[in-house]
């Protein structure tokens, strides 16, 4: 392939991406929106109802559960327990659940 044929095979390629002239319309400026304050309220309620409070602690670590698979680390030397599942109670006493994933299902 030269040169010449080359530019033509690129020219082509923008050509065939390209919108024709008659499918192009042109952006029509719209008008801002006024400025204006907003305020959102939680949906369930107040803030003791909703979301997760810090600090996080693990009542009784003996409640962890883990997966038949053992964590490998890159180099193959370790292999450690994989957690499964960890318990969490909020700084409002509530119950937060952490599950991971089967290390075995990770990939290379």
């Amino acid at each position: 392939m030269n040169r010449k044929d080359l530019q033509e095979a690129i020219q082509r390629l923008v050509d065939n991406g390209q919108a024709k002239s008659q499918d192009y319309v042109p952006h029509q400026p719209r008008e801002s929106l006024a400025s204006g304050r907003a305020k959102a309220e939680p949906s369930s309620g107040g803030s003791d109802t909703a979301g997760i409070a810090s600090p996080l602690t693990e009542p009784d670590i003996n409640a962890r559960e883990y997966h038949g698979t053992p964590l490998t680390s890159s180099d193959g030397l370790f292999t450690m327990p994989a957690v499964k599942k960890v318990v969490l109670e909020d700084a409002n006493g509530r119950e937060v659940v952490m599950e991971y994933d089967d290390p075995s299902n990770l990939t290379p």
